[in-house]
């Protein structure tokens, strides 16, 4: 009746599939043989697709294929076996129950660098009412539990299955679909899991019928079910620390194998619990699945993410500093140097290639105000020194707030004007449409205006009224007269007394581009750090 139901439930999709109607059932069970056969299907013109996923489907659903008795299920005349199954190339570990190797019809599971063994571990299989695991226990259990690769491995679109299941089959059928679902597991690993597991004891002769009338679920107030769903529970929160050590363990060998500057660091680690955490960085990268040309450059952003919780661990230690331990402080404070050298030189590495980018935006004529934009919210660009602030909004609106009052006065003028709070100045900064060609005249008496505008603004915050104000005008052409040196000499120095400055935006863009790559070049020999992270993005493997 099940392979019947399963093949009427098939929906063709092509002219010269199978219908229902067509098929013919034997009602002969020939019992003296030592195959039975159940059905017969006739008259068919079946596509290979449509053979392939009957197969699959039939393997899924039943667990006599590995009958010891040697049940057989034929299609076509072709034994239906595990590898029919097409999910078990999906495990990455395996946790077996019972005497039988399911590692055997695993091909892809992940190896030991170790042992050089495939990553399969037995588990207990008896456990007693309270589904504590125990050789004393008077259930027993067989199968298999899997943990897969990737999480999106477990969706079969193929045959329209979520895999993301373990199944109860007793005596050889499906009798609950899926118990995982019941344990409304919190952690991420119940997404990777899939399973079988066969619990005959859950219908013997002499005891109560355990399942329902759809005879496709357990009676869940059945202690032989609740038992059951107790062990498995405790199961899984052993497979999920097992699983976690694993892919700890698995990154490790990963990183360490494919990049010698990798393993040269973690060797040079102490103590061990410092590994413990390098570890997990490693197996984040690993389950990553990012492809080996961007690999190196992860796991050296891994290493330095690793230094900088290193650094506050060591910050920790300031607190028990005393004059008996100096050298002790010195150290730390020499490791604090050296991290924020790193972490300065890969600011400025990153932002090499940002403005090499702007650089050929520029070269393009892309959208200028995209420009623009990006240069308010970046101010690094005109200043090293200059970084994003965020303690001073309120001011910055606030000013904005007097700069805009300004430009609605005169509808001439135009409202491209940012403010900006840095570290001791207050910016102005105004940006000039590509097309205009101004006066050095015309910029100094706007700006001007609106260095009035935040002066008279800062007079009413006596702690911001004492810091500079600089000012700045972004423009596509250069003020009239500007092609001629000792013009544009001449305005500049004019320009001086009131802090602005005039810049197109390729010379900005060049000015920061010289500033920073200075900067890379002298201290690309500072610290031993640097020159690890530098070793592992080059390293090809040979």
């Amino acid at each position: 009746e099940k392979i019947k139901e399963v093949i009427q439930n098939e929906d063709p999709s092509s002219p010269g599939e199978y219908e229902p109607e067509q098929i013919e059932f034997d009602a002969d069970i020939k019992t003296q043989g030592t195959v039975i056969k159940i059905a017969e299907l006739k008259k068919m013109r079946l596509t290979q697709a449509s053979i392939s996923g009957l197969r699959k489907r039939i393997a899924r659903r039943f667990g006599i294929i590995n009958d010891p008795l040697e049940f057989r299920i034929l299609v076509n005349g072709a034994e239906v076996n595990f590898s029919d199954r097409d999910y078990f190339h999906k495990a990455r570990f395996l946790f077996q129950y019972g005497d039988h190797d399911y590692a055997q019809y695993c091909q892809n599971l992940d190896i030991d660098d170790d042992t050089q063994k495939k990553m399969c571990f037995e588990r207990p299989c008896r456990f007693d009412q309270e589904g504590n695991a125990t050789e004393a226990g008077e259930y027993e259990v067989s199968g298999w539990i899997g943990v897969a690769r990737h999480s999106n491995d477990l969706d079969d679109q193929g045959q329209g299955d979520n895999l993301n299941k373990i199944t109860i089959v007793v005596r050889g059928k499906v009798a609950q679909e899926d118990i995982l679902n019941e344990l409304r597991m919190g952690s991420i690993i119940s997404k990777y899991i899939y399973g079988e597991i066969y619990a005959d004891f859950l219908d013997e002769d002499d005891e109560d019928d355990i399942a329902t009338s759809s005879r496709q679920r357990l009676f869940e107030d059945d202690p032989r079910y609740i038992a059951t769903k107790k062990f498995i529970d405790n199961e899984m929160r052993q497979i999920r620390t097992a699983t976690d050590k694993l892919k700890d363990k698995k990154g490790l060998d990963v990183a360490i194998s494919s990049n010698p500057f990798i393993k040269k660091w973690y060797d040079g680690l102490k103590p061990d619990q410092l590994k413990e955490t390098a570890k997990r960085i490693f197996a984040v990268i690993d389950q990553a699945g990012v492809d080996e040309r961007h690999k190196n450059e992860l796991y050296a952003n891994g290493i330095l993410a690793f230094e900088s919780e290193k650094i506050d661990m060591a910050l920790e230690v300031l607190d028990d500093i005393s004059p008996s331990n100096l050298g002790k402080f010195l150290k730390c404070l020499l490791s604090i140097d050296e991290m924020e050298a790193v972490r300065y030189h890969e600011i400025a590495r990153k932002r090499v290639k940002v403005i090499r980018k702007l650089r050929q935006q520029v070269d393009e004529n892309v959208n200028e105000a995209l420009l623009r934009d990006y240069i308010f919210d970046h101010l690094w660009l005109l200043d090293p020194a200059w970084e994003r602030a965020t303690e001073y909004k309120h001011m910055e609106q606030t000013l904005q707030r007097a700069v805009d009052g300004i430009t609605e006065k005169n509808k001439y003028v135009r409202t491209d004007i940012r403010y900006r709070r840095v570290s001791r100045a207050h910016v102005i900064i105004e940006s000039k449409k590509p097309e205009r060609s101004l006066k050095k005249t015309d910029i100094e008496d706007q700006i001007k205006k609106y260095i009035n505008a935040v002066e008279l603004e800062l007079e009413k915050d006596p702690n911001e009224s004492h810091f500079l104000i600089e000012s700045f005008c972004i423009v596509n052409k250069l003020p009239r007269g500007w092609n001629n040196p000792k013009t544009r000499k001449d305005d500049e120095d004019s320009l001086k007394p009131f802090r602005i400055r005039v810049l197109t935006y390729t010379e900005l863009i060049n000015n920061a581009f010289s500033a920073y790559s200075k900067f890379i070049e002298a201290s690309e020999s500072v610290t031993e750090l640097r020159t690890l992270l530098d070793n592992i993005r080059k390293y090809k493997v040979p």
